[in-house]
């Protein structure tokens, strides 16, 4: 049980991809609405209603990822969250719903 990541690279001339050693077995809440990643500061983020769960894609890759390496972002927004996209500078911006907004963070994403 858990999510297995897959990493690679999608081109005009041709597609590689791998799975990940490592599994994210646990994440911090439910249901699973997106995967984003921080281009910015290296990490996946599964994104769950009030809930952000992260792990650096490095470790996550090379199998040396461990429990302290995940970290959980939790919030009391009482919100549907559909999904995480990261700009260039590493601000984060969800979409939430009921009612429906896009926030962006206030500060980079660590």
């Amino acid at each position: 049980m858990g999510y297995m990541f897959f990493y690679g690279r999608l081109d005009e001339n041709s597609v590689k991809f791998a799975a990940a050693p490592e599994k994210l077995k646990t994440r911090g809440g439910s249901p699973n609405q997106g995967v984003a990643f921080n281009n910015v500061n290296n990490r996946i983020y599964v994104v769950s209603d009030d809930v952000l769960t992260s792990i650096p894609v490095d470790k996550l890759t090379a199998g040396t990822a461990t429990p302290d390496d995940v970290n959980y972002s939790v919030f009391q927004s009482k919100r549907e969250w559909e999904c995480l996209a990261f700009d260039s500078q590493g601000y984060g911006h969800l979409l939430a719903l009921w009612p429906a907004e896009l926030m962006k963070s206030t500060a980079p994403l660590n």
